[in-house]
Parts: C-alpha cells; structure tokens; sequence
C-alpha cells in the first residue's frame, strides 16, 4: 500500500466540503465524497515548524522542544537530544518503503537525510533579480512574484532598507512585496504548478516494485497569496465579504492578536514593537486580501485534482492511501486577527481527509489532533508505531466514526516568556497562560453552543463554574506531554 500525503500551509476549513460558500475546491470537495472528512481536527502548534514536527514526529511540543522557526539543522539537534526519535518517512523507509519529499513538507529547506530515500526536491528558482541576496530564503521570497509592478515594489523597499542598514539585506521580512498578486500566466508560472507537475511525474514513473511514501507540501497559501488571474475570477469581489474583526471580550489584550502577518506586506517597520498588534486593513485591502486568500486556495485545489488524476491514469487509487491537511490554521481578520499564532480556533483547527482503500467515505465529528497522523498511516500500513508516539490511530474512525473517542484535544503557543496552553472539549476550549515560573496569568473559556464565533470569554460568568472546573480537571490529564 502507498502513501501520498499531501500538505498546504496556513488554512482552516476554507473549503466548500466543510460549508465554507465563498470557496471554489471542486477537486477537494471530489475528493472528500470519497473520503473520510475530519470535523473536528486541530493542530498542536499554529505555527509552521513546531507544527509540522509535532506531525511528522508524533509528539506534542513539549517533547520535541520545537516552538520557534529554527533552522535547516533542527532534526539533526533533536536527534542528538532524543536518540529514540524516528520521523514517519524515516520509519516507513525502514519498513520497505521509497520516501520522497516534493517542496515543503518540512519547514523551508530542512532537508533532514535520514527521513528520505532520495534528496528532496524544492520548486527551482527562476529570473532572481540581480540585487537578490545569496541566501536560501531569500531566493525564495524573491522570485515568487510575476507582476513587474510587484518585484519593482520589492526592489524599492530593498534598497531603502539597505541605504539605511546596509548589514540587513537578508532581512528579508523588511523588504516584502506586495499582499496579494493576480498576474496573466499559467499554472507552472508559480511554484505549485511546478510541484503538481513534479508530484505528477513521480507518479507516473511510479513501476511498481517498492511502495511509496510520496510527500507533497505547497506554501501557495502561505503569505503571499500568489496566484494566476483566472483564479481571482472564480472569486468574484461582490462575493467577497471580509470577516467581522470583533475583539474578543473578557481577556487581556495581549492575548487577543499577536502580530499581525499581513501587516509586513504593508509597513515596512513591523520591528517597531507592538505596530502590528494595533494594525487592521483598510476596508478595500480586506476585500482584496480575502479575495486574494480564496483565489490561491483555489489555485491549490486545481493542482491537488492534478495529482489525483494523475493517481488514477496510473491505475494506483486502490493502492494508495490519500491523506490532506494543512499545518495549522490562519485567520483572516477573526478576532481582529490575520496570521496564526494564537490558541483560537481560526488558527488551529484544520482541515483533514483521508481516503483509504477499504473504508467507506464518511464524515465524523470526534476530536482528532495532528499527532494522530503518524500512528493512523502506521495503522493503515500495517506497521508497528513507535512507542515514543503521542497521538493515536484513527484507522478505528474510518470504520466507525461516531464510536466514542477522546474527551479533549491540546493545543500550545509561546509569547515572550508566556505559554499559554489550550484544551479543547466537544463544547468548550479552556485556555491557560502561565509564566516563565508557571504561574497561571490568565484563563480564558468559550462556549461554542452559544458563542460559535468566539467572541467572548466567560470564565468569570457564575454559570459556568462547574464547567470552568471540569475543563481544568481534562487540563490536568497531562494531554500536552504524554511520556
């Protein structure tokens, strides 16, 4: 049996199987009827890095100690802390299977030899402006854009930078271009059609022999929201309304927003501490930021159906399970908010579906968490999961999806010297902060019954005492660190 474990950055359930009206995803809505859709899935981490490991290694971040970006040696270091630890792709590769990494499926250029039968292989690089720095990233930022409107304000904004710093020219966070871009070109103009076409090709050479464990991340829908003209069609601006950014009451407002993502592609002195916690568009950038948000989601859909066509030309549906996720989640202007990081649910609940041959398509509601991935692809493989493995198969799901299952989720984010921890019930999400000692300094709690939208905290409401205390009892179960 073969994998192929498709991946996208940065979205919640923006897509039409899970009711979202403004979005056009006919090729995952296709694949969803086949499939078993996840209501009810979260991320451990709404960031990048620490998410994808949290994924790929099976446990929760207070094990892998992975709460911040880090670098292309990161698993190298976590391999020398915890020598127990193995990657999916690393353990599928000692059990007979051909692993490969198309883009980003672990976070930028982490390479990592041991999880990978074969070099991974990165979208190239094409016509760098000449000014670009030598720098991995920064290669990457830079030939992102088509419009020449586009690379001209990213050029502007590198050389006022470097007139006033000249040693951070790889800063490349302080010379963005611009939000959203909508250019006249093909699909294979921008990385995601280039990695649906080499995710295509893999399969086509696919001749038996070996399984396979196919990884194929895209960062299309991770700022900037890039994307070829005839996808902004399919989204029409009276379409568009932009989320209301009501503040969430009863907390403290630090704990509300912590940075604004979006606000980089707009100021360029986000270093100025707190700017962006403050910043909200114009109402005319969050129609076309929105808009620019579901045309590049639908630019995903249309090279995830490219792939699964090219799946089926080869005859290899029945022997292969299917698995989409996205890292974590992304808010586009809930809470006042546009960017991950926080411990609400725009920016943790994900999108989940697995279609594995054997198993009736469906739809379940139970509470299911990224780590859970690794066990439920041993599961389905038929291959033992490491004990080090915090999460739990859902292979029992796929063959009875309301059968009862696990009471709450867990969740985490650092801030500063802050953790705050988030554990999530079918009804509620209790939130904890707690400082560098352990000191809790804030509690938050939400009722979705009755506040489905999260705008309000009613921990200090009489009413939910008893709740209060129950959700602090499940936070005591220790679900943020399992060994």
């Amino acid at each position: 049996m073969n994998v192929l474990f498709i991946m996208s950055h940065d979205i919640s359930l923006r897509f039409g199987c899970y009711g979202d009206a403004t979005a056009v995803t006919p090729a995952v809505d296709r694949l969803a009827a086949e499939s078993m859709v996840f209501e009810n899935h979260f991320c451990q981490y709404a960031l990048c890095a620490p998410s994808r490991t949290n994924i790929f290694t099976g446990c929760r971040p207070d094990t892998t100690g992975r709460f911040t970006i880090g670098n292309e040696t990161w698993y190298d270091s976590f391999r020398k802390r915890n020598p127990w630890a193995r990657t999916l792709p690393e353990h599928l590769m000692g059990h007979g299977w051909r692993t490969q990494s198309l883009h980003k499926l672990y976070h930028e250029c982490e390479n990592d030899p041991p999880s990978w039968s074969e070099e991974p292989w990165y979208a190239p690089w094409e016509d760098a402006p000449e000014w670009t720095p030598d720098d991995f990233e920064c290669m990457d930022r830079a030939t992102r854009y088509r419009n020449p409107e586009s690379r001209k304000l990213m050029e502007e904004r590198f050389e006022t930078l470097i007139a006033r710093e000249p040693n951070a020219a790889t800063e490349f966070k302080r010379w963005r271009g611009p939000a959203v871009e909508a250019a006249e070109v093909s699909d294979r103009a921008y990385p995601a059609g280039k990695v649906a076409s080499r995710a295509c090709r893999e399969l086509h050479r696919h001749g038996g022999g070996r399984p396979f464990f196919l990884g194929v991340g895209f960062a299309v829908t991770h700022l900037p929201w890039l994307s070829p003209r005839r996808y902004w069609d399919l989204i029409p601006e009276e379409k568009v309304t932009p989320v209301d950014g009501t503040l969430i009451e009863g907390i403290a407002d630090r704990y509300r927003v912590f940075g604004n993502e979006a606000y980089q592609y707009f100021e360029t002195d986000y270093l100025v501490p707190g700017a962006s916690r403050g910043w909200k568009p114009t109402p005319r950038d969050a129609v076309r930021m929105t808009r620019g948000y579901y045309a590049a989601i639908s630019y995903l859909d249309a090279q995830i159906g490219r792939i699964l066509e090219a799946l089926e030309e080869e005859g290899l549906r029945e022997k292969t399970i299917v698995l989409f996720t996205t890292d974590h989640g992304f808010s586009i202007g809930e809470h006042g908010h546009w960017g991950k990081h926080c411990i609400h649910e725009p920016d943790l609940r994900t999108p989940l579906i697995i279609r594995a041959p054997g198993f009736p398509p469906g739809r379940t509601g139970r509470l299911t968490e990224h780590v859970d991935l690794f066990p439920t692809i041993c599961d389905l493989l038929n291959v033992a999961t490491p004990g080090f493995v915090e999460g739990r198969s859902l292979a029992p799901l796929l063959a009875e999806p309301d059968r009862p299952w696990t009471k709450a989720v867990f969740s985490q984010v650092r801030s500063n010297e802050e953790t705050g921890y988030s554990v999530r019930s079918d009804r509620f999400r209790y939130n904890r902060w707690v400082d560098h000692e352990g000191t809790i300094v804030q509690e938050e709690l939400y009722d979705y019954h009755e506040d489905p939208g999260e705008t309000r905290s009613v921990r200090a409401e009489r009413r939910y005492s008893a709740t209060l205390e129950e959700m602090r009892e499940l936070f005591d179960l220790s679900g943020f660190r399992l060994n």
